[in-house]
C-alpha cells in the first residue's frame, strides 16, 4: 500500500491502523514520516497525554505506579501461597511484611489493597490467558 493510500485511509475511517501501518512503511523504507502522518499522530496523542483526570480517576503516570503495585503485592501473595499460607492470611501477611520491609518499596495499604491488586492482576491474566498461578 502506498503512503497515499495509508492517508486516505485515515482521512476515510479515523481508524489508526492506518497511521500504524504508514509508521511501520516508513520505517522499513527507512524514510521520515510524512508531515500529515506526523500531525495525524500528535492530534491522537496529545488530548491523551494533557487529559486531567476526572475525580477518583488515576493519571496515566499515576496508572503505571499502580499497575507495578499490583504486580509487586500480586507477586508477594502468590510467593506466600506457595509456602502453603491460606488465601486471607496471605493478604494480611503481604501487608505485614511490606510495612516492615522499607527497602524492596512500600506499595502501602493493608490487607484490603493487597487483595483488590491481587483479583486486578488475576482477572488480567486470565483475559489474557496467562497461568494464574507459576
Amino acid at each position: 500500500m502506498t503512503m497515499e493510500r495509508y492517508r486516505s485511509f485515515y482521512e476515510r475511517y479515523k481508524h489508526p491502523d492506518g497511521l500504524r501501518e504508514a509508521l511501520w512503511q516508513c520505517q522499513e523504507d527507512k524514510v521520515p514520516p510524512p508531515d500529515w502522518l506526523v500531525e495525524a499522530i500528535e492530534s491522537m496523542i496529545m488530548p491523551l497525554a494533557m487529559r486531567r483526570p476526572g475525580r477518583g480517576q488515576l493519571s496515566p503516570n499515576e496508572l503505571v505506579w499502580q499497575d507495578a503495585y499490583d504486580k509487586v503485592r500480586w507477586y508477594k501473595v502468590m510467593m506466600l501461597r506457595k509456602q502453603g499460607v491460606s488465601a486471607r492470611e496471605s493478604f494480611q501477611a503481604a501487608a505485614d511484611y511490606f510495612a516492615r520491609a522499607p527497602e524492596h518499596g512500600n506499595p502501602g495499604g493493608g490487607a484490603d489493597a493487597i487483595e483488590r491488586s491481587y483479583r486486578r492482576i488475576r482477572r488480567r491474566r486470565k483475559q489474557a490467558g496467562l497461568p494464574l498461578k507459576f
